[in-house]
């Protein structure tokens, strides 16, 4: 009788052993998976925190320019007739206005006339809203807007960014 007990109790603990290393193996095939996404979220951070050193001067530039824009500027911009105004202006106030969630036209591809067999594509801007706006809003309300894009840039969508970068 004390024969078949321990056999019995041998039985079940070999079967719990098995049990436990089959677990073992689950577990340790989880963490070589969590190994590895840790491996290439570190190789990421480390892309992202390059990129982002890369692009700190970058920011600072555009910061130092943006203290030295002055309301008057602005007032300037906004008495220049449109038709006297560069399309480059007109596209800066666009990324503009995306950024800070004022109203844009949908985008609209236009076609310039051919000139020595090339033509060029482009889209619409919509600087004739924005000039509303920068009427609307008055020169010190939009460079206080302007000042305060941090609150507005975690907003950003990548479509936004995506029509500054055209």
């Amino acid at each position: 009788m004390l024969l078949k007990d321990i056999k019995e109790k041998a039985a079940i603990i070999k079967e719990k052993t098995d049990e436990a290393q089959k677990k073992a193996s689950e577990v340790e095939a989880e963490a070589a998976k969590i190994s590895d996404f840790a491996e290439k979220v570190g190789i990421e951070k480390g892309m992202a925190e390059g990129e982002l050193e890369k692009s700190k001067p970058i920011l600072e530039e555009a910061l130092a320019a943006l203290a030295a824009v002055q309301a008057k500027d602005i007032d300037n911009l906004v008495k220049m007739p449109t038709d006297k105004m560069s399309i480059a202006i007109k596209f800066c106030f666009d990324c503009v206005a995306a950024y800070l969630y004022w109203p844009i036209k949908p985008v609209e591809v236009l076609k310039s006339e051919p000139k020595r067999g090339l033509e060029i594509t482009f889209i619409k801007d919509s600087y004739d809203l924005t000039k509303k706006i920068l009427t609307g809003k008055g020169s010190n309300g939009v460079l206080r807007d302007m000042q305060s894009f941090g609150e507005y840039q975690d907003k950003l969508t990548d479509e936004s960014v995506e029509l500054a970068e055209t």
